[in-house]
């Protein structure tokens, strides 16, 4: 089993090797990618026009997806330099970096990109909505409800994924706030 982080951007959303930290965003520094390539071994992935870039991920792998979300947003931002996609624009660049329909589970590592609003889905709904479009019948997708973010906490030795507050102080584990959407 490989995990991978897929950026949907050919910029943006950065990933631990990008070294032009003038050009990273911000409130990525330290924050999720870089522990979870270090620790995790996992492949980065960035969206490239026309190439088979997630035409290896496996049903056993992981794939994250990241972006900038907020509930029941029309679109996901890159973190910097105003780049927006919609839930069809993103399963179209999924689909053209060669994702294959397979019994799997996208995990869409945006803040709340699971929750939705009083008269508007979540993020995560319109994706599987626009990957269903697509012939992508198989794929689920799970999806955040809170902020997330990855760091350690208090002694523990590993980086998790915890699940915030308003204030930005831990509720729990990221996963205690995770909905599936198949």
């Amino acid at each position: 089993m490989t995990t991978y982080l897929y950026s949907p951007w050919k910029c943006g959303v950065t990933n631990y090797k990008q070294k032009n930290t003038t050009s990273m965003d911000k409130r990525f520094l330290g924050a999720p990618q870089p522990q979870m390539e270090i620790l995790e071994q996992v492949k980065t992935l960035r969206y490239t026009p026309g190439a088979g870039t997630l035409s290896g991920v496996q049903s056993t792998d992981k794939l994250y997806v990241l972006g900038h979300c907020e509930a029941g947003a029309k679109s996901i931002e890159s973190g910097f330099g105003g780049m927006t996609l919609t839930a069809d624009e993103l399963a179209s660049r999924l689909h053209e970096n060669g994702l294959r329909d397979q019994d799997m589970a996208i995990k869409f590592y945006a803040c709340s990109g699971g929750k939705g609003k009083l008269f508007s889905k979540s993020f995560a709904s319109r994706l599987l909505t626009a990957l269903r479009k697509l012939g992508y019948q198989l794929m689920k997708i799970h999806a955040y409800t809170r902020t997330v973010t990855q760091k350690q906490k208090d002694d523990d030795k590993g980086f998790h994924k915890w699940a915030l507050n308003k204030k930005g102080k831990i509720v729990g584990r990221a996963s205690e706030f995770r909905k599936t959407f198949a």
